[in-house]
């Protein structure tokens, strides 16, 4: 046998025997001791402990098995390595994690021989709380959902849900295109008791939210005013349960220029919006407000509140040929300063 062979395979041997023996053992180390620090999860940041919220997997049975529904990742942020999992399995992933108090997206694992469940749910922690993941298994399928321990009230919900909170996208208007549409809000309602002029000012359609309609409505009857309904969805926080509730409410849409014309004679008539009114940009509880029930990605300028003695008038107003004309319009003075759609719960 060649010598230069025998003692290249003695160096290999050598080699996998130091290999395996010394940096398997610490790798292995290395993976453990990092899964032990993240089986309980804190979410970083500077939050006091003593503030932080906990959130729980709640127990289950696999086959002979006592497990926990785990959580994987919170807020996009993975709770344990790669090699933890491969190690380790299931038990890598914690059962427990702390988070500071808002709004969370976390991923939920659950395995159910012979598949395995993961479904991203979003709640809002408030400071101190404790919150349980629940499951529920519907044929091969599984049901996730956040309860507060306490009083076993459902929170939040799936990501992509319709109540989900979003964070406000609300873009101001330079002060130049402000002052301008005040100006021609203020010539609108100048001209309430002059149709054939006030015509010249408005969009050809427009919103009449919920509570305005409410105001309104009276008027619209006497008049045999027939507009179409619109229909709105309003977030609110239960002042006393703390739950987070859904009021469905009705306003109307109004599609010609004529139906404008008799919408600004209803707000004349039953308001008596006047020129001595202040019109005024919007409190960032008033912006809360808006998102809370807008159906849009983002809010932009102009919008403001006419403000009289029994009113508070939100106004969005749109562009059309060089003129900003009222668009959407909803009185805010009935509307609870708990509505929000959870990311802030603003209040003056």
């Amino acid at each position: 046998m060649d010598e230069r062979s025998f003692t290249a395979k003695n160096i290999m041997r050598s080699f996998r025997r130091v290999f395996f023996r010394v940096s398997v053992p610490l790798l292995m180390a290395v993976c453990f001791s990092g899964c032990a620090t993240t089986r309980i999860y804190k979410s970083p940041g500077e939050t006091p402990t003593d503030q932080l919220a906990v959130l729980r997997g709640e127990p289950y049975k696999n086959g002979f098995f006592h497990e926990y529904i785990r959580i994987i990742n919170v807020d996009g942020e993975r709770t344990a390595s790669i090699w933890a999992g491969l190690f380790m399995g299931e038990s890598a992933w914690p059962r427990t994690a702390h988070v500071s108090p808002g709004k969370h997206q976390i991923t939920a694992t659950m395995y159910q021989y012979p598949s395995r469940y993961m479904l991203n749910i979003w709640f809002i922690a408030e400071p101190k709380k404790e919150y349980i993941i629940r499951y529920c298994l519907i044929g091969y399928d599984v049901r996730m959902w956040i309860e507060d321990e306490e009083t076993g009230k459902p929170v939040g919900g799936l990501v992509g849900s319709v109540d989900e909170p979003k964070p406000l996208d609300y873009r101001e208007a330079s002060d130049e295109i402000n002052q301008q549409a005040r100006e021609q809000l203020m010539e609108v309602i100048a001209s309430s008791d002059y149709p054939s002029d006030q015509q010249e000012l408005i969009s050809t359609n427009g919103i009449c939210g919920p509570l305005l309609w409410l105001k309104i409505q009276p008027y619209a009857a006497i008049r045999g005013l027939n507009w179409s309904p619109a229909y709105f969805r309003i977030p609110y926080i239960d002042p006393e349960s703390g739950e987070r509730c859904v009021q469905p409410a009705e306003g109307r849409i109004l599609q010609s220029r004529t139906e404008m014309l008799e919408f600004w004679g209803a707000l004349h008539y039953e308001l008596n919006v006047t020129t001595n009114d202040v019109i005024r940009r919007l409190t960032q509880t008033e912006k809360d407000q808006l998102w809370a029930m807008t159906p849009f990605e983002y809010l932009e300028e102009p919008i403001f509140i006419i403000e009289g003695s029994d009113y508070r008038i939100m106004t969005l107003m749109i562009e059309e040929d060089g003129r900003y004309l009222p668009f959407w319009m909803d009185d805010f003075q009935l509307l609870s300063t708990n509505v929000t759609r959870g990311v802030t719960e603003d209040t003056p």
